[in-house]
């Protein structure tokens, strides 16, 4: 599978409002009844997509580990607190797929609309499930993001998340992939899980690679902030841009399993 062009997308906790604007940049159709959710997804994926002419076969992946938060509250707040009638459009809000639609609409593409919502490997997963298709299909096109709102709208969010003390972001940061090794400018050669630390240690003591990256838990010599929910999107999008040849990224979930994502670099 070749990566063809990738967009990284964050910002500090912003309001709808906010990302009803950015959408403007990106279409002329009307997105009053959006969610937060699927505004940012969409203009993550339309950014990526702009560079390049995606053909209509194309699918839509999204990996995401909170989901629709903001619509999620803004119901439950509704229903338990006030207690006031809930919009329908509220209710339709709710439901993530509703990202694949709208991007399907504003960019025409008629594929497959895939989200993966987990709180371990969500965009890792995500890049496999499209790395699988790849091979399965010849024709295979793919828009593959990472897309989740700040959790900082929530209560005592702090209890919901691995590393605190750092602030939360907006974060929608995307790949465009296809089958095609022209204009390409990486390659995705493998993405292996291992279901522990001494299995994961064994096989990458047999490889060599020129650039490593790793996820905000897989080394302590590595840590990183946690900033977004489907931050590895944002990693790999970053460990893109070294030029050398062989590179690898790296992620340790919470149960300590491993996933490598092997790249060839062009």
């Amino acid at each position: 599978m070749y990566i063809h062009t990738s967009h990284s997308f964050t910002h500090s906790n912003e309001t709808l409002p906010f990302y009803k604007q950015k959408a403007k940049e990106v279409t002329t159709l009307s997105m009053r009844r959006a969610s937060k959710f699927n505004l940012l997804s969409l203009y993550g994926a339309c950014k990526c997509a702009e560079a390049t002419n995606i053909p209509s076969s194309t699918s839509i992946y999204i990996g995401t580990e909170f989901g629709v938060i903001s619509g999620v509250r803004k119901v439950m707040h509704a229903l338990n607190e006030e207690p006031v009638f809930v919009m329908p459009v509220d209710f339709l809000n709710m439901n993530g797929n509703n990202a694949g639609f709208t991007i399907s609409k504003v960019l025409h593409t008629k594929g497959e609309n895939i989200l993966m919502m987990g709180s371990d490997f969500t965009f890792e997963l995500t890049l496999k499930v499209a790395f699988s298709k790849s091979k399965q299909h010849k024709d295979f096109s793919a828009l593959i993001g990472g897309v989740d709102e700040s959790v900082d709208i929530i209560d005592n969010y702090q209890h919901y998340i691995i590393d605190q003390g750092n602030e939360q972001y907006d974060g929608s940061c995307w790949m465009y992939c296809n089958n095609e090794e022209e204009n390409a400018i990486a390659k995705i050669l493998a993405i292996k899980n291992f279901s522990d630390a001494s299995s994961f240690e064994k096989y990458f003591a047999s490889k060599t690679f020129h650039k490593v990256s790793y996820n905000f838990l897989a080394l302590s010599k590595e840590r990183k902030a946690y900033t977004y929910g489907t931050q590895s999107a944002e990693d790999i999008i970053a460990l893109l841009e070294h030029k050398e040849k062989h590179l690898a990224y790296v992620s340790k979930d919470r149960r300590g399993r491993f996933m490598i994502i092997e790249i060839e670099r062009y």
